[in-house]
């Protein structure tokens, strides 16, 4: 817990001294869409919710982003608002708590002694390349940056052959194509440059949060996920377009498993005969659709007068899927 106070302690002098304060008002919309692959039973992406446009805007030293939540940064007073639309509450907190009241306020899994065993067991590796491939984006010269990360597992002492074989390969793997701005753009297109300088705050925010739920987790997996997140960093530029894939090559072993298991003369199963352990689990696609210097009213950084507040913690709870029905 002290490497977190410590790091908390360091963010909040950073936010204290960051001169960001927009000179120009920005507006900036992702569009999401959630694509489930192949493997998976068409019910189960019917199921699948719609994800909510993003909406970013600026304005002097306030900012709004509308999402899966709604968050208004203030640095003029140092403090971060989240809103709950449906219930009509809001919780405010000062910027240097920020981190550790998410943290606190994130539900935490009862981990078993055996589910710490496999943690332990896991490992985490990430690779990032700029691939030198460059697109244009609302008018916007964009350039590519590819994240792969990657997790397995060691095959416990105790597992017999055929677990032991299937927990050879990866068990995840994710591929991220992160598209965003070439320096030449900011220079050319002020919003942008705008969007460079916020992106680092939240980032500085989400660095702190990260940090402190990660304390719990073995060495080597808070190294790989601390890892993932430096290498997102190292992106320069405003994000324009994001692409992650999640693959699970160990579903490729066990499916191959289960089909040599069937045998020659067994007859067709077409449930595992349509089933391609290739094909991704899922894709995330955020593209932004809209990049806008027109003046932002300053109304949207006001909290309704009908929000009761509360604490942040009831807030969350309040939030989350299951407490919604």
């Amino acid at each position: 817990m002290v490497r977190s106070s410590v790091g908390l302690g360091a963010m909040a002098i950073l936010l204290a001294a960051l001169p960001w304060q927009a000179r120009a008002d920005v507006t900036l919309r992702y569009h999401a869409t959630l694509k489930m692959g192949a493997m998976l039973p068409p019910q189960a992406a019917g199921a699948l919710p719609q994800m909510p446009d993003t909406i970013v805007q600026l304005h002097g030293s306030q900012a709004r982003v509308d999402g899966a939540m709604t968050e208004i940064l203030d640095l003029s007073r140092q403090q971060c608002t989240l809103l709950d639309p449906p219930h009509e509450r809001y919780a405010t907190v000062p910027l240097n708590d920020l981190a550790a009241e998410m943290s606190a306020a994130m539900p935490k899994a009862a981990t078993s002694p055996a589910a710490r065993q496999m943690l332990a067991n896991m490992q985490f590796a990430v690779d990032s390349r700029v691939t030198g491939k460059t697109d244009t984006i609302l008018g916007v010269q964009v350039q590519e940056t590819l994240l792969t990360m990657t997790m397995t597992m060691k095959a416990p002492a105790t597992a017999n052959p055929a677990a032991a074989a299937a927990l050879q390969g990866p068990l995840v793997r994710i591929e991220m194509s992160v598209w965003t701005s070439l320096p030449a753009e900011s220079q050319r297109l002020k919003p942008l440059a705008e969007l460079e300088s916020f992106s680092q705050l939240q980032q500085m925010l989400f660095m702190g949060g990260a940090q402190s739920g990660m304390d719990a987790l073995p060495p080597q997996f808070r190294e790989g996920m601390q890892s993932a997140m430096k290498a997102i960093q190292k992106a320069q530029g405003a994000l324009l377009r994001m692409h992650m894939t999640m693959y699970m090559p160990m579903m490729a072993a066990i499916i191959q498993m289960a089909r040599a298991k069937q045998g020659a003369g067994a007859p067709p199963n077409p449930a595992l005969d349509k089933l391609d352990p290739s094909a991704p689990l899922g894709e995330v696609t955020m593209e932004a659709t809209q990049l806008s210097a027109d003046a932002v009213d300053p109304a949207v950084f006001a909290i309704p007068s009908a929000y009761q507040p509360e604490p942040l913690a009831d807030l969350m709870k309040a939030m989350q899927p299951a407490a919604r029905h």
